[in-house]
């Protein structure tokens, strides 16, 4: 549940799933190779996902540090704003490329 100025409203997987129309349960639908997204994040420059497992964020193109920032301080807000792990860098590539996906 989220509340904003007085009204509540239910916020969850489910009903971003539902208003997004998108059926609940199962996978994306996307069989993502980290080659593929990281190749896509940094704009080409870096060809394979880096062994330390994690994206350094300097490496991003412009567009992805745009969506790197807004998911850091809006969607899962965290401390680590350096870098990119596998998780969040496949929820920024579906943004970026404008795909559906389950939320859930």
């Amino acid at each position: 549940m989220v509340t904003v100025q007085n009204h509540t409203f239910e916020f969850s997987p489910i009903v971003l799933n539902s208003y997004c129309g998108i059926a609940n349960g199962g996978g994306t639908g996307y069989n993502l190779q980290l080659s593929e997204v990281v190749k896509v994040l940094t704009g080409g420059v870096v060809d394979n996902w880096p062994t330390k497992g994690q994206i350094p964020s300097s490496k991003l193109s412009v567009k992805y540090i745009v969506l790197h920032k807004v998911r850091v301080v809006n969607w899962v807000p965290t401390t680590h704003t350096t870098s990119v792990s596998k998780p969040m860098a496949r929820v920024l590539y579906m943004i970026g490329i404008g795909a559906s996906f389950n939320f859930g």
